[in-house]
């Protein structure tokens, strides 16, 4: 690094500064993946005064603006007449979720998830007692706690004591100290200044390591600078229906990397598949060129689920399963397979299903050796299936009873 220095910022000063457009996202950065609890723990870490870590920031010049993420964040977008950038390495999304409260205006966001965080609906108790919880997120507020809580948004706000009202003078106490400790606030800042994207890269991995880890997706999205793998991957959930936009992204990439001739399985095999795609300009251009296809084919995949008798994500025996699908579909060129492929395809899902092939030992040989038998019938249309299953009588019982349970 060429130089580290650190600020402590008042969250009253940070409005402004914000709202100037001086941060920015990198494409290495997770989407904003907070929920409703979370909003309210953070709050009232602040108001007891309890450390809430650093923010992390790369300061770098302007040659760097291509790692800029311009969506999937819902921060205020950099403004490029800024002179310098200041990627946000690490604490995006504590000052996310500082901002959405003291802009002055409710507002709604969909995190991650796909589920809708109301800031609006964020409140706080200034009648709680101590050993009651004082920050709630109400999407409606009734019974006992009506007329008792205090939207955080309007607290915040400049001509905050014009919003409130219908408190007595202990509640608006109360709401007075509770906004001074949060306004007044002192967030640590620390800034590294650099123009080098690997030393930042290898800092932000190491930091989620440490702390809050990341998963096998996100570490891979945060080594990714050559392709915008995270929106690869949305585009894939865009495809999907039926609740199997929750697959696990690692499986995603699981897929991908098996695609692409990978034969190590997990992080190791995503891991491979991203140093390759890096460093190797022929690899990924042939990527580039099979991507639409490949994308296709996982939602052909799970269309393909449902005809198998599974109607939604909460009914897939095991999430690999929608691999060795997939591959079928990319190798096939997305083709409908022909009646013996369909029956060959029924055998290894009731097989797979039943005997629960992808758990335990068998988990590396049997998805490795599906994923063979998937390319072979995919581009020939026809492969050896070899399976030897044990199942146990209650496992039996237990598919018969999942399956009369799909009648009803």
């Amino acid at each position: 690094m060429e130089r580290i220095y650190f600020k402590s910022i008042r969250i009253q000063d940070m409005r402004d500064w914000i709202e100037r457009g001086v941060f920015a996202v990198p494409e290495l950065q997770r989407e904003f993946v907070w929920n409703a609890a979370k909003v309210c723990d953070l709050l009232d870490s602040l108001y007891r005064q309890y450390p809430i870590g650093t923010i992390l920031v790369w300061q770098t010049d302007r040659r760097n603006e291509g790692q800029l993420r311009k969506s999937l964040h819902i921060l205020p977008h950099y403004d490029p007449a800024n002179r310098e950038v200041l990627f946000l390495i690490d604490g995006q999304q504590r000052l996310s979720v500082l901002w959405n409260l003291i802009r002055g205006q409710a507002t709604q966001v969909k995190n991650g998830s796909g589920a809708t965080v109301d800031f609006g609906s964020v409140y706080f108790n200034p009648h709680a007692t101590e050993g009651e919880r004082h920050f709630h997120y109400r999407t409606r507020v009734v019974g006992e706690l009506a007329g008792k809580l205090v939207a955080v948004v309007d607290l915040l706000a400049t001509g905050w004591r014009r919003r409130i009202r219908g408190h007595g003078k202990r509640a608006m106490k109360r709401l007075e100290e509770c906004r001074q400790k949060i306004l007044g606030y002192r967030v640590f800042f620390v800034f590294c200044q650099t123009t080098e994207l690997e030393e930042v890269r290898e800092t932000f991995v190491r930091i989620n390591s440490e702390g809050m880890r990341i998963d096998v997706a996100d570490r891979a999205f945060a080594r990714a600078s050559r392709l915008t793998m995270r929106s690869m991957v949305r585009e894939v959930e865009a495809r999907f229906s039926n609740g199997f936009e929750r697959i696990a992204r690692t499986t995603i990439l699981q897929t991908i990397a098996l695609a692409l001739g990978q034969r190590d399985l997990g992080e190791r095999g995503i891991d491979a598949m991203v140093t390759k795609l890096e460093t190797r300009d022929d690899e990924r251009a042939r990527f580039e060129r099979t991507w639409p296809k490949l994308r296709e084919a996982f939602g052909t995949a799970a269309d393909f689920l449902v005809e198998l008798g599974v109607p939604n994500f909460e009914f897939l025996p095991s999430e690999p399963m929608l691999t060795t699908l997939t591959l079928f579909f990319f190798h096939s060129n997305g083709h409908r397979p022909s009646q013996a492929a369909k029956a060959l395809l029924r055998r290894w899902f009731w097989a797979t299903a039943v005997g629960a092939r992808y758990t335990g030992r068998g988990y590396r040989p049997n998805l490795l050796g599906d994923a063979a038998f998937a390319a072979d019938l995919g581009s020939r249309g026809t492969a050896r299936l070899q399976l030897k299953v044990k199942v146990p009588l209650h496992r039996l019982y237990e598919m018969k009873r999942n399956t009369a349970d799909l009648a009803h």
